[in-house]
């Protein structure tokens, strides 16, 4: 009788123990949520010289390719609703009737047309403002899930506002968003600790990435996959309906979403897709995938055409591209970013990806040969022999 009331003790101190432990994370998380805030404000106050692009009816400061989004919310919040949701005719481009082309993001255009604001109004300072935010505090939540102190997370949290995050925040509104990025990697961090799928997290992490820009969606679908290699190298494949099911989640995710968002008619062929993502060119997806072999993209090719920022010739101690051909592959005016637009770092996890697959399989190949090995008949009869002679 002792012994069960004694555990019933147990279990009730280890209900309030887990209870408290839950509590001390949520306050914790509500705590660092807040820190960022005023952080976030001084950093949007410093780099931006004031408060002023927070003011919605200031657009002037808008300028380069992010002026042609705006033009495109304009159009799209005048327009009446359509089905594929994010279509934009209206616009006038061919290749970019589709708010997933030109931003701003689908979701804060979506919520504009919803509460009927005016189309001239722009929260891109505040799409700025929390982009800010959620890097410090997605950079906090990683470091927690790596045992780190509050102290700790929190200033590495702030080490995420990096130079290159400051640097595409002011030329590229959308592809500031890197706290995608950070989001995917702690789901990863999550599912490594915990060895659980997170299906709804990586859903919604999906169609919000699509939905900003193609490259963090690449990139967060890339790191998202990496529960799959683990699995595939467990040798848990078969057995895993939870495996099936995250598989598939990832699979149809993208699919609904482009259904949802832009449908799969198009003005234009598949090869003109094709050549506009992969060949160089510039346009509001260019991937520039030639461009470690293609030496005229960049200032070499604006140069050329006398387009160059440095007038008609580059600078000796400037590198103008990072090919290692010199075949002319084609380009055109406008693609100083080559292969970096693709992204260096989406470049490094694919190989890296691929590199450790590789070696995966061929260590699990070499596992299923000894294997093999140790079960013929001759490796049997030559252990009976020795165990005899013993």
């Amino acid at each position: 009788m002792r012994q069960g009331s004694g555990t019933r003790t147990i279990q009730l101190i280890n209900h309030f123990l887990s209870i408290f432990k839950a509590k001390k994370q949520i306050i914790h998380t509500s705590l660092a949520f807040v820190f960022a805030i005023p952080i976030s404000l001084y950093i949007f106050y410093v780099f931006w010289g004031g408060f002023a692009r927070l003011n919605p009816r200031n657009f002037q400061w808008i300028a380069g390719d992010n002026s042609l989004s705006y033009l495109a919310q304009l159009y799209y919040l005048s327009d009446e609703w359509r089905f594929p949701l994010s279509l934009n005719p209206n616009y006038g481009l061919e290749l970019s009737t589709s708010l997933t082309y030109t931003g701003p993001p689908f979701p804060l255009l979506l919520i504009q047309k919803i509460v009927g604001l005016e189309p001239e109004l722009q929260f891109i300072g505040f799409w700025l403002l929390l982009c800010i935010q959620l890097q410090i505090f997605l950079g906090y939540k990683i470091a927690r899930e790596l045992r780190a102190s509050f102290l700790q997370s929190a200033l590495f949290g702030v080490l995420q506002i990096t130079p290159f995050f400051l640097m595409r925040m002011q030329i590229h509104y959308w592809l500031s968003a890197h706290f995608l990025i950070l989001w995917a990697i702690l789901i990863f961090i999550k599912y490594v600790r915990f060895k659980k799928f997170y299906y709804f997290q990586s859903i919604f992490l999906l169609f919000i990435s699509y939905t900003v820009h193609g490259y963090l969606f690449l990139f967060s679908l890339m790191i998202l996959l990496l529960p799959l290699i683990g699995e595939f190298q467990g040798n848990r494949v078969k057995s895993n309906n939870k495996l099936k099911i995250y598989f598939f989640s990832l699979l149809l995710t993208p699919l609904i979403t482009t259904l949802l968002l832009e449908g799969f008619n198009s003005n234009i062929s598949l090869y003109e897709k094709f050549r506009m993502n992969f060949t160089g060119q510039y346009s509001f997806y260019p991937l520039n995938i030639l461009a470690p072999v293609n030496p005229t993209v960049g200032f070499a090719r604006d140069c050329s055409e006398f387009h160059c920022m440095f007038g008609k010739y580059i600078p000796p101690e400037f590198i103008d591209n990072f090919s290692i051909s010199q075949i002319d592959l084609g380009g055109v005016q406008g693609n100083e970013d080559g292969y970096l637009y693709l992204g260096l770092g989406l470049i490094s996890l694919t190989v890296a990806i691929v590199v450790r697959t590789s070696l995966m399989l061929y260590s699990r190949k070499r596992s299923e040969e000894h294997t093999s090995e140790l079960q013929s008949r001759q490796y049997l009869v030559c252990r009976l022999l020795l165990e005899k002679k013993k």
